[in-house]
């Protein structure tokens, strides 16, 4: 009876891997699971993940500006509010993100336009502006993105 769950579970495990491979390859797919990931390191302070996501001057930026900032914010939350492609190797998200700059506890909400491109196949981010009253501006100095 073992020996028949071991097989069960192997061919479980088989297709379980055909389908998550299989899934994934459209560019808006990749680009939304680079997104995540990108944006779930910016969250967490994974400086290694959102760098290997970056450009090399937007990661050397990203890399000084996490040095200066340290442990003075915390980011509570982010949310994708909008992901378009222009036209397929190309994309613009807009990204919401909710933090504080310690030790106040007063939440600040940041909405970030990202442009991002395909290099080699894989999805980078190429630059960050804030967006304000719907414009889109250099990232001030100030925040911690």
């Amino acid at each position: 009876m073992m020996g028949r769950m071991t097989v069960v579970g192997g061919v479980l495990a088989v297709l379980f891997l055909v389908s998550a491979c299989g899934g994934g390859n459209s560019p808006k797919q990749r680009l939304d699971k680079s997104l995540h990931m990108f944006n779930d390191g910016v969250r967490w302070k994974r400086v290694n993940t959102v760098t290997s996501y970056m450009s090399i001057p937007e990661a050397d930026r990203y890399t000084k500006k996490q040095g200066d900032f340290s442990d003075d914010y915390r980011i509570l939350d982010y949310e994708v509010k909008s992901l378009r492609l222009v036209p397929e190797d190309k994309a613009i998200c807009v990204v919401r993100f909710s933090w504080l700059r310690l030790p106040t506890n007063i939440v600040q909400k940041t909405t970030i336009e990202q442009h991002w491109v395909t290099y080699e196949g894989e999805w980078k981010l190429k630059e960050q502006k804030v967006l304000r009253n719907g414009k889109a501006e250099k990232m001030p100095a100030s925040a911690p993105f």
